[in-house]
């Protein structure tokens, strides 16, 4: 894990105190999603062995996975939408809305699948034109199977952010209480947002306004330092080659001009994407990567 610096000098997730930095990442998937924290000292200038959590994406406790698992992208709603503080996402916050609607408690509404509208070259692929993500809107459903209503789809991503921000940060201050180190502010947070490789501008830069929207952070500036979207494929390799690393003898690895690929399939998307290694140091462990 390395941070970059800013232009000040400091890192973008460095707290008043200037020792740690805290890390709050969202893999928000099409098909399933999860959360992970983690919070080190001077991360702007090495490489870490991150001490990571997990946690589902989930509102309620999943006790058949384990806590490294992702569970299915979900946002449950109120019978009135407005109501945001009953928002909930994960598929046991679903069962049992449906079971309470099912015996005559409120009717709320839920939706799925939200992820694909963002994929733009798909969308175009099969014939829509002039694709505009900020102007298109989602089907929800009642809980009881009745009717449908419609959602901007801004407004779902927003939602379902806030959320899964909600886990993150109680997650990274219950585990820095535990470890008796100053708890965070949501101003001292850095968030990572993973989106696949495909997605164009259009639906990076939307992903930004729904993390503004979500409150995840107070700046108010679209390209905020404390905001970061990865790469799902370049997550992936960064993740692979610490582990491949870790098993290779000491001195025994040259890395420079290598080249590799990554074949990412999730359940929605697959992305194939190659890289050359340009540069890497041995005793920071800092990986500069080029696609090919």
């Amino acid at each position: 894990l390395r941070m970059e610096a800013t232009t000040d000098g400091s890192s973008p997730g460095e707290t008043a105190s200037g020792s740690l930095v805290y890390v709050v990442a969202i893999d928000f998937g099409t098909t399933a999603s999860g959360v992970s924290w983690t919070f080190d000292e001077d991360m702007e200038w090495r490489s870490v062995e991150a001490d990571i959590k997990y946690s589902h994406a989930s509102t309620k406790p999943e006790a058949r996975l384990n806590r490294a698992a992702k569970v299915d992208t979900i946002l449950v709603m109120a019978s009135n939408p407005a109501i945001i503080r009953e928002d909930a996402i994960g598929p046991t916050a679903l069962f049992e809305r449906m079971e309470a609607a099912s015996e005559g408690g409120d009717n709320g509404w839920y939706v799925t699948d939200f992820k694909m509208h963002l994929d733009v070259k798909s969308r175009a692929a099969a014939g829509e034109r002039r694709i505009k993500v900020a102007d298109t809107r989602c089907t929800l459903f009642a809980l009881d199977g009745g009717a449908t209503r419609q959602m901007s789809l801004l407004e779902v991503v927003t939602r379902y952010l806030r959320v899964a921000g909600d886990i993150g940060y109680k997650g990274i201050t219950e585990s820095s209480r535990q470890k008796l180190k100053p708890e965070p502010q949501r101003s001292d947070i850095v968030w990572v947002i993973t989106v696949p490789a495909i997605w164009t501008d259009q639906a990076r830069i939307f992903m930004r306004e729904a993390a503004l929207g979500a409150n995840l952070i107070q700046d108010t500036k679209l390209y905020s330092e404390k905001v970061r979207i990865c790469l799902e494929p370049e997550g992936a390799a960064l993740y692979c080659f610490h582990y491949w690393l870790n098993d290779q003898p000491k001195g025994s690895v040259q890395l420079t001009g290598r080249k590799f690929m990554v074949i990412d399939l999730g359940g929605g998307t697959a992305d194939i994407t190659m890289h050359q290694v340009i540069d890497w140091s041995r005793t920071t462990n800092m990986l500069k990567l080029d696609e090919i």
